[in-house]
C-alpha cells in the first residue's frame, strides 16, 4: 500500500507556466509516476529496487562516468526503467573514508543479451530499499536491503512455533477431567438438595 499511497497523488510544480507544462510533459513521456511506483514495490517487496535512467549517451565508456544535469539537455533522458535488485548487481563499492559515498555502491551492473556486461556510474541508477540492514556489507557485497517481509513472515514462524510447543500438552491436561464425577449431582442437604434432585433427569430402567 505505501507505494501506491506514495505516487497517488503525485505532486504539483510551482514557477513559471512554460516551465511547469514541459516538466509535467517530461514526466508524462518518460512515464515517472509508474516508474517510481514500480521501483519502490520491487524495493520493499525484494528488498531492492532501482531507476536507470538512460539518457543520449549509448557509449560504454560513457556510461561509466558520471551523469552531469547541467550536461542533460531539454530531451537528453530519454527512458526509465525500473528493475529489481536480481537485474542490476553492484559492480564496485566506494572504499575511500573521506568520500561522502564512502560503503555505498560506486558502480553498477547490468547485463543485457546484445551488448553484454553494461557498468553504470552511480549517478545513472536511483536505487529504492526496503528494511534497512544494520551493516549491509555482512551480508555480501550487493548492499541492498531486507524485504519488509521478512520481519513479517519472523512473527508469523516464531508464533506458530508457540502453538506447536503448546499443543502436545493440551491432551494431557484433558486427560486429568474425571467426566464421571462432572456429570454427578451434587449430594443433596435439606430441602435445598431435594429442590435439585426435582431438576435432575430421571433415568428409566426397562425390566424384561
Amino acid at each position: 500500500m505505501v507505494p501506491y499511497d506514495c505516487v497517488r497523488e503525485w505532486r504539483e510544480w510551482a514557477g513559471e507556466a512554460q516551465a511547469v507544462a514541459r516538466l509535467k510533459a517530461l514526466e508524462s513521456r518518460l512515464n515517472l509516476r509508474r516508474a517510481v511506483q514500480r521501483a519502490m514495490v520491487m524495493g520493499r517487496l525484494y528488498g531492492g529496487g532501482a531507476l536507470i535512467i538512460g539518457t543520449t549517451e549509448t557509449d560504454p565508456a560513457a556510461l561509466r562516468s558520471e551523469l552531469r544535469p547541467e550536461a542533460v539537455g531539454p530531451n537528453g533522458i530519454v527512458l526509465l526503467h525500473a528493475v529489481s535488485r536480481w537485474q542490476l548487481a553492484v559492480a564496485e563499492i566506494e572504499r575511500d573514508p573521506l568520500s561522502p559515498w564512502f560503503g555505498e555502491p560506486k558502480a553498477y551492473e547490468v547485463t543485457a543479451p546484445e551488448r553484454g556486461a553494461l557498468v553504470l556510474h552511480l549517478s545513472r541508477v536511483i536505487r529504492f530499499l526496503g528494511n534497512p540492514l544494520a551493516d549491509p556489507s555482512l551480508f555480501g557485497a550487493d548492499l541492498w536491503s531486507d524485504s519488509v517481509l521478512t520481519a513479517l513472515y519472523d512473527a508469523i514462524h516464531a508464533g506458530g512455533s508457540d502453538i506447536g510447543q503448546t499443543e502436545p500438552s493440551w491432551p494431557d491436561s484433558r486427560r486429568h477431567v474425571n467426566c464421571e464425577r462432572a456429570r454427578r449431582p451434587p449430594s443433596p442437604a435439606g430441602t435445598r438438595g431435594a429442590r435439585l434432585l426435582e431438576h435432575q433427569p430421571r433415568r428409566l430402567t426397562r425390566h424384561a
